[in-house]
């Protein structure tokens, strides 16, 4: 038996099957007793005075036994193989899906990475605190609230999208450089007008007045306002305002007059008529119509001094005399009554 344990001891990289020998001792006096040592290939663990326990040993010292068997012998690493195993001494192996990233520590494999997360198997994302995992590689920062023309950018917070700002923690208005007269930021440098009104350059807005605005312009929606030296005639018109008016005349623009047809200017606010022929002895009426002066008469287009008919003088003499008569027989009549 001896020669044949150690025959396996000195040719097999292996350990022996038997654990623990039996053996006999003798003692002083002769007699003997049966005990047991650990065989040959094995080595004590311990041993507390009643029971021995034996583990195996291996030839090779880079290889240690896990069972008692002749072919159990496995390499031996000094540090232990975490997602590997020990292929070689002090040599680890990853398992698949891992890669090692130290000579004992081998790491999961996310091919795609795991962005705001950690790879905690191969091809699985954990996700960072405050991210939740919106495909296998990608972990989006959660916001409680939508982000309105926006867009979740890290944990309860919004970030605006390009030609937006932020009015409140969680919305955002677009931006229009210029502003938007009458009317309000739609879009990234877009107005829109409000009612009543309509897009007159890129950042303003016109008011709509429906009828036009003659002499004035459309202050509001429906609204005209004249113009600096006009004045309201209707809803929709306005008149120029000459101050001292205009005889024979219109305001045709503030504080300027236009004569009418027929008539020239004569004042800053008078015109007067125009006859194209000369009224001698006379004035010009209204256009081409001529007054004769007193102790004129008009005759034959012109004026001629009145001549004395003394046919007409006597019977104005006769008339005379009969009125005198008339009145001196009404005053006797009178008197007579009267007394």
């Amino acid at each position: 038996m001896l020669v044949w344990n150690l025959f396996l001891y000195l040719l097999l990289p292996s350990c022996l099957v038997a654990e623990l020998c039996p053996r006999i001792q003798y003692n002083r006096k002769g007699q003997k007793t049966k005990i047991y040592d650990c065989c040959t290939g094995y080595k004590p663990i311990s041993n507390n005075g009643t029971t021995l326990e034996c583990e195996p040993i291996c030839i090779n010292l880079h290889y240690s036994c896990i069972v008692a068997s002749y072919t159990s012998c496995v390499p031996v690493c000094k540090d232990a193989c975490v997602n590997g195993r020990c292929a070689a001494p002090n040599e680890c192996k990853c398992l698949p899906g891992y890669s090692k990233t130290s000579q004992s520590i081998c790491e999961p494999e996310c091919p795609s990475g795991c962005e705001n997360g950690m790879c905690i198997g191969p091809g699985r994302c954990l996700c960072n605190e405050g991210y939740s995992l919106v495909n296998e590689a990608i972990c989006a920062p959660i916001c409680n609230e939508d982000c309105e023309n926006g867009y979740c950018s890290a944990p309860g917070k919004c970030s605006c999208n390009e030609g937006y700002s932020p009015i409140n923690e969680n919305s955002c208005a677009p931006v229009c450089q210029g502003g938007c007269e009458n009317g309000y930021c739609s879009g990234p440098g877009k107005c829109s007008c409000n009612e009543g009104y309509f897009l007159e350059t890129e950042n303003s807005c016109a008011s709509v007045c429906s009828e036009g605005c003659e002499n004035s312009f459309c202050s509001a929606p429906g609204k005209c306002s004249c113009n600096e030296g006009y004045y309201p005639i209707n809803d929709n018109s306005c008149a120029p305002v000459c101050k001292g008016g205009c005889e024979n005349g219109y305001c045709s623009a503030p504080g300027k007059c236009t004569c009418n047809q027929g008539y020239s200017r004569a004042t800053e606010n008078s015109c007067t008529p125009v006859c194209e022929d000369e009224c001698r002895n006379g004035f010009c009426a209204s256009p081409n119509q001529c007054s004769c002066n007193e102790g004129y008469v008009f005759k034959n287009n012109v004026c001629v001094k009145k001549t004395k008919d003394k046919k007409n003088s006597g019977q104005s003499r006769k008339l005379s005399y009969f009125q005198w008569l008339i009145l001196f027989v009404a005053n006797s009549f009178l008197w007579t009554f009267i007394n």
